[in-house]
């Protein structure tokens, strides 16, 4: 009885234990994909901002280098009234701030400023007509410009024009002998930053804040940014900071993450994301639930399974003195022991159900000592889709994913063999040719020294092989992202010069211009197809927004075709008729010059590339159709994966892109394709989105 005892109780608490390893393990996993879910998003938020700052601080320094804004030869002509030379004065360089302001719409307005503190000129002109600041030798900006002579950001205020959130961004203005003549300070306007936060929607009751280095809120996903935020992981952010804590946010208990910016010209900033902590760890706190309800059952039935076997052990105990006593009351005696055989049967009952609690709970087969299964639970059957009498009979083998070598099961039938328990982790083939993982203990059984059959108990931990894989998928996006930014950030720089230069050679010399307008435009139109694949890039590693318009959808055909460069033998055949739709003109544009572009590249220097666009219901339904090789049946299913590309050169990131722009504007992209026969993509996008 004593034995009995004990092995119930050793049982018990290896369930148990097993039990709590399993949910810590549970618990520690998700956990950490929450913390690290966080801070890629924050980490993807900075990266914006800090491209946004840097975008505007380099456009400055570029401005800062033109003869125009250098010379400032009409510095007799300054007007204190007027707070500058008047507007019909330093034309060149007015004209310049304008074009700028109109292609770079974040910047408010753009101020030249003397050594001695004094306003050379402002633009747009109003600004500088109603400003009621002629010298900035006192402005706090000016004073520490004048003495670093370097780049600096302004802290946060609000437009006395526009009533918006702006800063100051200064740059240092050098003649070509190097001599300091003066700065150019750049407002730019925030107000896209806070529209960008805003639209970031990735967690319940969640608030995204960006803080500058006095601890002003810059942008709030609330559309707040009238108050301060004091929080003790704030300070390790605006120190160069990241990671996530718990703070205590108006006696509500906060999870909080934190990202540091670096924003050129200025101390560190940070970005934060304020959720309220049962909210973020609802998933984990319901697996910590479920784990302690199973564990409370596990311990009420071992208890009473316990009280009714050793009452059990006694009753035959006593039975067994009183045999020996006296035989005159044997026949009172066997009464009793039938008494004690239902009972018995009672507790076998009991015990039975404890099993059917394993079953419900775990994965259990049963094979002998050759491998063949001769019992399933039905936990088996369901997880592996085949039935009782499907499964009873055969080896373990019929579940080969093709997944492990050949070394791994026969390391693991020579440990179970040998009367060895194998504990491992299987991916098995269901019957449908889905995958699915099991966490599998198969534990020999011996009788008078000989393995008379195996058992096999596990768990399902497809889920949880299924969160790591899409952890590491998105640590990795995550890095290729950021390099993909940095360098299409690189590529939009020099970009950005040349546009400007171009634009300044047909403004100075007009003739020019004129002789060569060919040349001209096809400059321009290679300077606009780089910046949309530099933009394909930014699109894909960005939070996708779209501005929706009732468009042309031939408009945006004929403009898309402009702007790929088509052979002479490659015949393009598209709709002519008007197709109106509510659309994000750009977007789509991005998704035609892809297609396009893909089609031509596939048929060479020859072939049809026909489009056509028909009406179905309210949705119209545009068909792509090229003439080339087609495409293999082994690379179909992947052409929208990101990364994919069978390309020599290429990102892989186009068809992906294409497919993100569709079904954001709740549309549906397929491609049909057979080998010599070409390709088919077909685009169903809804005319009108509110609908």
């Amino acid at each position: 009885m004593k034995h009995v005892i004990i092995i119930i109780s050793v049982s018990t608490l290896a369930l148990v234990l097993f039990i709590v390893f399993y949910a810590h393990e549970q618990v520690r996993q998700e956990t950490r994909i929450i913390d690290t879910e966080r801070i890629v998003l924050l980490k993807q938020i900075a990266s914006m901002t800090e491209l946004r700052f840097s975008d505007a601080t380099k456009l400055l320094q570029t401005l800062s280098k033109v003869a125009s804004v250098i010379n400032h030869t009409d510095v007799a002509l300054i007007d204190k009234t007027l707070h500058g030379v008047p507007e019909n004065n330093a034309l060149n360089e007015r004209n310049l701030f304008a074009k700028t302001l109109q292609t770079y719409d974040d910047f408010e307005s753009i101020t030249h400023v003397l050594p001695n503190g004094n306003t050379y000129l402002e633009e747009p002109y109003s600004y500088q007509k109603n400003n009621t600041i002629s010298n900035y030798g006192n402005t706090t900006w000016f004073i520490i410009m004048s003495s670093t002579l370097d780049t600096y950001v302004n802290p946060i205020t609000t437009s006395d024009t526009t009533g918006k959130k702006i800063t100051l961004i200064g740059v240092p203005i050098f003649s070509q002998n190097g001599t300091f003549s003066g700065f150019l300070a750049g407002t730019l306007d925030l107000g896209a930053i806070q529209k960008k936060l805003y639209n970031t929607q990735a967690y319940s009751n969640e608030k995204f804040l960006i803080i500058d280095s006095e601890r002003n809120i810059v942008a709030s996903s609330d559309n707040d940014t009238t108050s301060r935020l004091n929080l003790r992981s704030i300070s390790a952010s605006l120190s160069g900071g990241s990671g996530t804590s718990i703070d205590d946010v108006d006696g509500t208990k906060m999870y909080v993450s934190y990202y540091p910016l670096y924003i050129a010209g200025s101390s560190p900033w940070a970005i934060v994301l304020i959720q309220p902590y049962d909210d973020a760890f609802h998933e984990v706190n319901s697996s910590i639930l479920e784990s302690e309800i199973l564990i409370a059952a596990i311990l009420s039935v071992s208890s009473i399974s316990s009280f009714f076997i050793i009452r059990s052990f006694r009753t035959q105990h006593d039975l067994a003195i009183k045999l020996k006593e006296s035989n005159a009351i044997l026949e009172k005696s066997q009464e009793d022991l039938h008494a004690n055989h239902l009972t018995i049967q009672n507790h076998l009952e009991e015990i039975s159900k404890i099993k059917n609690a394993l079953d419900q709970s775990a994965i259990v087969a049963i094979t002998d000592r050759d491998g063949t299964i001769t019992q399933v639970n039905e936990n088996f059957c369901r997880i592996s889709k085949y039935s009782h009498k499907e499964l009873v009979g055969e080896n373990p083998r019929i579940l080969k994913s093709g997944y492990h070598i050949a070394k791994f099961y026969l390391e693991q039938w020579d440990t179970i063999s040998n009367g060895k328990i194998w504990q491992g982790e299987f991916k098995n083939r269901a019957k449908d040719d889905s995958f699915y993982w099991v966490k599998t203990i198969i534990i020999p059984h011996i009788k008078d020294g000989e393995i008379t059959e195996y058992v096999s108990i596990g768990i399902d931990i497809t889920k949880e092989k299924e969160l790591m894989e899409k952890l590491g998928n998105s640590q990795k996006l995550a890095t290729i992202g950021e390099l993909s930014a940095r360098v299409a950030h690189d590529i939009r720089n020099p970009l950005s010069i040349i546009k400007n230069n171009f634009e300044l050679i047909q403004y100075k010399d007009p003739k020019f211009a004129k002789k060569n307008h060919d040349a001209l435009e096809r400059i321009k139109r290679a300077i606009l197809r780089i910046t949309h694949q530099v933009d394909n890039v930014l699109d894909y590693v960005r939070p996708l927004t779209l501005t929706l318009k009732q468009e042309n959808l031939r408009t945006i055909m004929k403009s898309a075709l402009d702007k790929v460069e088509i052979p002479d033998k490659i015949k393009v055949r598209y709709f002519r008729n008007d197709v109106f739709l509510t659309c994000d003109y750009l977007k789509i544009e991005v998704v035609l010059i892809n297609i396009i572009t893909n089609a031509i590249q596939a048929m060479g220097l020859k072939g049809t590339l026909d489009i056509t666009c028909d009406m179905n219901d309210d949705n119209l339904v545009l068909t792509i159709r090229d003439t080339g090789p087609g495409i293999p049946e082994n690379i179909l299913p992947r052409i929208f994966d990101p990364l994919f590309t069978t390309k020599q050169i290429g990102t892989g990131l186009g068809l992906s892109s294409c497919k993100s722009i569709i079904e954001h504007h709740g549309g549906i992209i397929n491609v049909k394709s057979e080998m010599g026969s070409g390709t088919n993509f077909i685009i169903i996008l809804p005319l009108d989105q509110k609908k």
